[in-house]
């Protein structure tokens, strides 16, 4: 997988798809008649059927993730303090019946592994406050963030989720917290240079799509398709505002209903961002 021209996004993506291929392949061993690498390579050309099925099954495994996750966020303390099930349920069940989740958890694109893990990262930010700082919710996140930026460059971006946390203890003269946050936004870095010394062409291939020239860019050379250069943050945003209106309306009115709780103010005031990072 090393800087492989035919890996479009993140290895780890291609990584977390061996599982499949090797179930697939045994099945082939046993079944169709396959020997060797090339005997199912040549299969997969008239009949990839089974491989995508059983790719499509870890694509749904990574989608009950992401409700789990949105079930236990929905649930902790600073979300839901009076511990109510009926928003949760509301707003569990509206993630599972949004259209693109519910075909991005039944088809294998990045997003099925995305969206999960920065809920579970929102979830253990959440829990990193209200446990008063414990590191191992930091450790969680460092863990999936490799994850997900190994699958998709893109995912750097929401760790602005972070910023307020920062910026509020910083005021509070809080270095201890402060420190345990630098050691996590370090292992950040280790995991960026990990993983784009790793595959360095789907790097350059993302930020010459997001208009970034400083490097020179010309991510011809990697993929045959044709960017609309600078313009992938709006085409994102409209989707959105499109898509998920409902969504963005449910985020909005239970930001509002949890800001009229006046013992809640010292702990939520991140949630705003965290509706802009999602």
């Amino acid at each position: 997988l090393k800087d492989l021209k035919t890996v479009y996004y993140g290895p780890i993506f291609s990584m977390l798809a061996i599982p499949a291929v090797v179930i697939d392949f045994g099945e082939k061993v046993f079944f169709d008649g396959v020997r060797t690498a090339i005997d199912y390579k040549n299969f997969l050309l008239w009949d990839w059927g089974g491989v995508v099925w059983k790719l499509r099954l870890e694509a749904v495994l990574f989608g009950f993730f992401g409700l789990l996750g949105l079930y236990r966020l929905l649930y902790s303390a600073s979300v839901n303090p009076l511990q109510r099930f009926l928003p949760v349920f509301a707003g569990t069940l509206l993630l599972a019946l949004n259209f693109y989740y519910f075909e991005y958890a039944s088809f294998w694109k990045h997003w099925a592994l995305i969206i999960p893990i920065l809920i579970w990262q929102i979830y253990f930010l959440i829990r990193f406050i209200e446990s008063g700082f414990k590191s191992r919710y930091l450790f969680y996140s460092s863990g999936l963030f490799f994850i997900s930026f190994g699958v998709s460059y893109l995912s750097v971006l929401f760790q602005v989720m972070w910023a307020p946390l920062i910026y509020d203890r910083y005021k509070k003269h809080d270095y201890v917290t402060l420190k345990k946050i630098f050691y996590y936004i370090l292992s950040l870095f280790v995991s960026i240079a990990v993983i784009v010394a790793w595959h360095p062409r789907a790097f350059w291939r993302i930020t010459g799509l997001v208009g970034s020239d400083v490097f020179d860019s010309n991510q011809s050379i990697y993929t045959a398709e044709k960017s609309s250069t600078g313009l992938s943050f709006i085409y994102y945003g409209l989707l959105i505002l499109k898509n998920h209106i409902a969504l963005v309306a449910f985020a909005i009115l239970g930001f509002f209903h949890l800001k009229r709780q006046s013992s809640l103010l010292k702990t939520i005031w991140f949630l705003p961002f965290l509706l802009v990072d999602a």
